[in-house]
């Protein structure tokens, strides 16, 4: 019995200093919790300023509300966002990547409050029209941004129907749009419009500049030359094949630039003849 009594107050002491640990450990962890949470907060630690480089077509203030947007509110309803060793750098540059305009972004800090927001838009290479509204294209095909009132390059036009990019249906159910509202679609497929490219490139080396491509089906292309006949091509043409056969015909027939100038249309679709006509 009195061994019974000894381990009485023996358990009731360890249990209090059971009790006692719990109590300063949890006690530390909130302390720890609402100083990180503090320091976390503290306004010399935020980002404060922000500047945006790079940008030509892009407004720059769209660019600073994504930024802020994203960076407001806390990690756990403790860690401020915007402390700049806490910055979501991965969400806010997906979300400003998701502007047409441009194709890939930085975030560097320069200080404790201070960050750029680097910024690489896409390169024109055309400009498709529609009625009196021009739109700048990349070198993938895809319109991306109104043509600004105040544009010094010299582009290839082109015209005709786009096809609306709609993920949810399959190529062969690409509709064709011809409202103004165009931004975000493409003039071509991907692969068809890199090959319309090369295929000026070559004809570039040839001394046969492009001004503008059209087309109506998405299967036949027609290139305008300058001050010269139309070439129509194929969609699923090789490039080296088409300004391949166009040199030879130009030999056979012994053309020369004022002969080539006359000719109304040269017709390139065909692997193995070139047909043209006269003017």
């Amino acid at each position: 019995m009195k061994r019974k009594n000894k381990k009485k107050p023996l358990l009731k002491r360890n249990k209090i200093r059971y009790y006692r640990k719990v109590i300063i450990w949890v006690t530390f962890v909130v302390v720890l919790l609402y100083g990180v949470s503090f320091w976390s907060d503290h306004e010399s630690m935020k980002v404060v300023n922000v500047s945006v480089v790079g940008d030509n077509f892009v407004n720059p203030e769209i660019v600073e509300d994504i930024f802020f947007e994203k960076i407001y509110g806390k990690y756990f309803y403790l860690i401020s966002k915007s402390h700049f060793l806490f910055l979501p750098r991965t969400t806010i540059i997906g979300e400003i990547e998701n502007m047409l305009e441009i194709d890939s972004t930085t975030i560097k800090r320069e200080d404790m409050n201070s960050v750029v927001v680097e910024i690489v838009e896409h390169q024109p290479i055309a400009e498709y029209c529609l009625e009196s509204n021009c739109y700048l294209v990349n070198a993938e095909g895809l319109i991306f941004v109104k043509k600004p009132d105040v544009f010094l390059n010299n582009l290839i036009t082109l015209s005709g129907q786009i096809i609306e990019n709609n993920n949810e249906e399959s190529e062969d159910n690409d509709e064709v749009v011809e409202d103004a509202d165009i931004l975000g679609q493409s003039f071509s497929d991907k692969e068809t419009f890199q090959k319309l490219l090369m295929k000026i490139k070559l004809l570039k080396e040839e001394k046969i500049e492009i001004s503008n491509i059209s087309t109506e089906d998405f299967e036949t292309y027609t290139l305008q030359t300058v001050g010269g006949p139309v070439l129509l091509v194929e969609n699923q043409d090789a490039p080296e094949t088409v300004v391949s056969n166009l040199k030879a015909a130009l030999a056979q027939e012994s053309i020369h630039k004022v002969q080539f100038n006359n000719i109304d249309y040269i017709d390139l679709r065909f692997e193995d003849k070139v047909f043209y006509k006269l003017k």
